[in-house]
C-alpha cells in the first residue's frame, strides 16, 4: 500500500512518504502510523518532512497528519525549491 522510509539523525529525523493509489483512502490512518513508528523512538524529537514545491498535495497530506510549515528551502543546481514541514513530538503528544 506505500512505504514510509525515516532517515534518523539524531534528535531529528526526515520522513519519506510514497503510497499506492489504493492506499489514498487510508492515506491519513497510514501517515499517522507511520509518525507514531517514528516516535517510538525516544531519541527523535522531531519529523522533517521536505516536499517539492510543486507538490501541493503532498504539502497538504503532510499538514493533514499534523506537519507544519516551518520554511521554504531554495532550490539549488541539483534539487528542486522544497517546502520544510515539521512536526515537534510534544505537538504530537499533545494531539489526540
Amino acid at each position: 500500500m506505500g512505504v514510509f522510509p525515516v532517515v534518523s539523525k539524531g534528535a531529528e529525523a526526515d520522513i519519506h512518504v510514497a503510497l499506492l493509489p489504493d492506499a489514498l483512502p487510508h492515506s491519513r490512518a497510514l501517515g499517522r502510523l507511520a509518525v507514531a513508528a517514528a516516535f517510538a523512538d525516544a531519541a527523535v524529537q522531531r519529523l522533517v518532512a521536505l516536499v517539492r514545491s510543486d507538490l501541493e498535495s503532498a504539502a497538504n497530506y503532510a499538514r493533514r497528519v499534523g506537519f507544519t510549515f516551518q520554511r521554504f528551502e531554495p532550490a539549488t543546481r541539483n534539487r528542486a525549491g522544497a517546502q520544510r514541514l515539521v512536526l515537534d513530538r510534544a505537538t504530537w503528544e499533545a494531539t489526540p
